[in-house]
């Protein structure tokens, strides 16, 4: 492709790729024939990024609840700062997936992950009392 048809690299921008996969020196390789800049309009994310059934909002507020019972200063103002007053880390926790296979592995499945072990830890600390450092 000529430098002048070069793609310039857009942050979370969607492509269309055609091409086909040839094996190269015994490794699958694709080899690329046309590369195409999508808008988001032109397709459906659904279709290409699963999605949970849990509403990542909804998940956020529990999360929320958390970060204000943290009752060290320390960890709360760590907590806070990272998960409340950074709006592109807000952000991304409620999108990404936790993993990109076996459990969680769709749209918002990290927050929805990390609100499950929260509330997992939260019984297991009211369980064991005053064993348990709580923070």
């Amino acid at each position: 492709m000529p430098s002048d048809m070069r793609l310039k690299p857009v942050r979370d921008s969607l492509l269309w790729v055609d091409g086909r996969c040839s094996v190269y020196q015994g490794r699958r390789q694709v080899v690329v024939s046309k590369l195409q800049l999508l808008r988001e309009d032109e397709l459906d994310l659904k279709d290409y990024i699963p999605e949970g059934t849990l509403d990542a909002d909804v998940l956020y507020e529990k999360l929320l609840g958390y970060v204000a019972s943290m009752q060290d200063p320390f960890y709360k103002a760590l907590a806070e700062a990272v998960l409340i007053e950074d709006a592109e880390i807000v952000d991304r926790i409620k999108r990404a997936p936790a993993a990109k296979s076996m459990h969680h592995a769709y749209k918002a499945g990290l927050i929805e992950h990390v609100v499950s072990i929260t509330g997992i830890l939260e019984s297991l600390a009211a369980h064991y009392g005053k064993i348990v450092d709580r923070i």
